[in-house]
């Protein structure tokens, strides 16, 4: 950065007007804490591309949001589903965080959730926290409702999904044979989700460890 850009830049975040960071404030909380850039332009309605991006610095420099990736801020509250939900609108969010608030298991991992997409696997990390999105076939992307507009699996769905990824080698926080209350699971419901698995020795697995 050269001197005057320094300069510049000094003084755009020395005059960062209060309505600015109260307005980001206010679309936050209607956001549950994650805004775009979309968002973030709409709002600033800068002149120019370096004009947005020295405003955005002003704004992080503020502690007003953080940068999560590239084109997706977070405030410092924030709702890791709706999180998860922007980075892949095609993806439900399972796992612990699911089976934690049913409370099939105990504490959940802290500054990480996992979601289900059909695709490859993607991991997205850095200081804030972690989201990881596993892939899965087609035709088991099925098993979750849309909860004030974030697609989040049954209880039956979560359950399986865990086994589904433990049986190809995926490690989850908690112990899936000790810690996991299965009293609380439909039963009739995972019966019927089981007959959309095509492997069989799938199948007995989860009914072993299940019904």
């Amino acid at each position: 950065m050269d001197s005057n850009t320094q300069k510049t830049y000094i003084g755009v975040h020395m005059n960062l007007p209060p309505q600015i960071t109260q307005r980001v404030r206010e679309i936050a909380q209607k956001t549950r804490g994650v805004l775009t850039s979309k968002d973030l332009k709409l709002l600033l309605a800068p002149k120019n591309s370096r004009g947005f991006l020295l405003r955005i610095q002003d704004l992080i420099e503020a502690g007003v949001i953080r940068r999560f990736c590239q084109g997706v801020y977070v405030s410092p509250e924030f709702d890791w589903e709706v999180l998860s939900q922007t980075l892949a609108p095609d993806s439900y969010v399972s796992f612990e965080f699911v089976l934690s608030k049913n409370l099939l298991i105990g504490v959940r991992p802290d500054r990480e959730i996992k979601a289900v997409k059909v695709g490859k696997k993607r991991v997205y990390q850095n200081e804030v926290g972690r989201i990881i999105h596993l892939g899965i076939k087609p035709e088991l992307f099925f098993g979750f409702n849309i909860i004030q507009g974030v697609k989040v699996a049954e209880v039956e769905k979560a359950w399986l999904d865990t086994l589904y990824f433990h049986q190809r080698g995926y490690s989850f926080s908690f112990d899936i044979f000790s810690d996991v209350d299965l009293s609380k699971i439909n039963k009739r419901k995972l019966k019927g989700f089981l007959k959309r698995y095509e492997n069989s020795k799938f199948r007995s697995f989860a009914e072993r460890l299940s019904l």
